[in-house]
This record gives C-alpha cells, sequence and structure tokens, in this order.
C-alpha cells in the first residue's frame, strides 16, 4: 500500500480506479486461499471434533472473561495499541509530507515501518517466552513511546529512528498482548476464540477512532505535533498498564 504513489500509479497511469481494482483482487485471491486452509481435511477434522464436545452459552462466556480483571485490562490496552497503530498507519505518508516529502517520497519513506514490521513479526514475538513476556512487553510499549516523540521532533536520522522504532511496536504489541491472553489463567484453550473476539472487538474501537482523533487533532491545531503527543500520553499508559498487568497475571483468581 506504500508503494502506490510512488510505483504502482505511474505504472498504470495515475488511474488510481485501476490501483485499487488490482488490491481488490489481491483482497479476492486472499480469500480464495482462507477457502483452501478451511476445506483442508486437518481443520475439517479439528472443527468436528470442537463441535462435539460440550459447551457453555456464548453469553456466559463472555461474562466470565469480563469478570477477569487481566483480560478487563487487556482490552483497554488493545484500543491504546491500535489507537497507535492505524493513527500512524494512516497518517505517517501526511506527517511526511508535512515535512516538506512530496507524495512519492512520502509513500516510500513510509513503507519503512512496514518493512520493519515484516522483520519484526517473524522475530520479536518468539522472544517472548513466558518468563520475559513482562520485559518484551515493557520494551516494544517503550519505543512506541520513542517513536512518537521522534516523529514530532526529529528530522533526517532523528525521524527515520522514529519510523523504525514505530515499525518494531506495531508489529510486536498485539501480538505479545494474544500471547498474554492464551496463557492467562481461567481462560483456557476452548475459550480462547472468544477472548481473542474480545479483545479484536476493543482494539478496533481503537483502529477506528484513533484516525479521526489525529486527523480531527489535525484540523484544530493545523499541524500534527499536538496529536502526536496524544499518541504520546495514549502510549506512556500503554507502558503503565503492562506494568499493572503483570501484577494483575501472577494474581490468584477466583473461578468465575
Amino acid at each position: 500500500l506504500s508503494l502506490t504513489n510512488s510505483v504502482l500509479m505511474p505504472a498504470f497511469g495515475q488511474d488510481w480506479h485501476r490501483v485499487l481494482q488490482l488490491w481488490s483482487m489481491l483482497a479476492f485471491l486472499a480469500g480464495l486461499v482462507w477457502l483452501a486452509i478451511t476445506a483442508h481435511p486437518v481443520v475439517r477434522r479439528k472443527e468436528r471434533h470442537a463441535s462435539a464436545q460440550p459447551r457453555q452459552t456464548q453469553r456466559a462466556v463472555i461474562t466470565h472473561l469480563l469478570s477477569l480483571p487481566p483480560v478487563r485490562l487487556l482490552m483497554a490496552m488493545a484500543v491504546g495499541t491500535f489507537i497507535f497503530n492505524h493513527s500512524l498507519n494512516n497518517w505517517l505518508p501526511e506527517i511526511l509530507r508535512s515535512r516538506g516529502l512530496t507524495p512519492a517520497q512520502a509513500g516510500f519513506w513510509a513503507s519503512t515501518p512496514i518493512i520493519v514490521g515484516i522483520i519484526g513479526s517473524l522475530t520479536l514475538p518468539r522472544l517472548a517466552t513466558p518468563p520475559r513476556r513482562h520485559i518484551m512487553l515493557c520494551a516494544v510499549f517503550s519505543a512506541a513511546v520513542l517513536a512518537t516523540l521522534l516523529l514530532q521532533a526529529g528530522s533526517g536520522p532523528l525521524l527515520i529512528s522514529g519510523m523504525i522504532l514505530q515499525g518494531i511496536a506495531r508489529s510486536t504489541m498485539f501480538t505479545v498482548m494474544m500471547l498474554t491472553l492464551m496463557e492467562m489463567r481461567n481462560v483456557g484453550e476452548r475459550n480462547m476464540g472468544t477472548a481473542s473476539g474480545l479483545l479484536f472487538t476493543a482494539a478496533e474501537m481503537g483502529g477506528a477512532s484513533g484516525p479521526i482523533l489525529l486527523g480531527l487533532v489535525h484540523d484544530a491545531t493545523g499541524g500534527f505535533s499536538a496529536g502526536l503527543a496524544v499518541l504520546t500520553v495514549v502510549t506512556s499508559l500503554l507502558l503503565l498498564g503492562a506494568s499493572s498487568l503483570r501484577r494483575l497475571v501472577a494474581a490468584p483468581v477466583l473461578a468465575g
């Protein structure tokens, strides 16, 4: 997506209709791949086995999960995580254009966090083993805080450093939070589907509101500095939440 302005638009004669048609074809192909995966005999066999097991009602599972303080905290942190991720994912090209870059240059440099994120998603989550998961979570939230600060004040190498830290944070934060949820007491494998659904539902509240918030602050102030300062506050709260999460996860939990 970040290469749209610099590569695809010139390749398609500046016709954005054709570019969008290309993206829709890729999305359709991804759907076909997903259908092929779900039709695999191993997947079908697991689904039949799961459907044969006794299960609670969805309302009872949700009520139980929401009664767990660590789950509620993780949901709140998920909102902040997606505020950070989606705000910068959507507005980074414009932030770079406000620094004097052309649309093509902004699209090119905005791909930096994506490239770093691809590498990070393949390497960093595997380091988040249970003994050091809390340290890893605090480290990536610290990277997110630094990224917002460098994007506010930086130019040249500092700006690039901020985008690299953004890529590290965006590729790891939510994955490590999901791993924490999976291994949480009183969640269990059977309830993991509902638990992850709750986490994503909460996260997408931030995913929708984050870009809108950054845009509103930009319109009100005439720049991105105030909006990036808001993201600094959000990521700092996430860092505080990670400290509280360790205490809540370690505390005994009554069965609900």
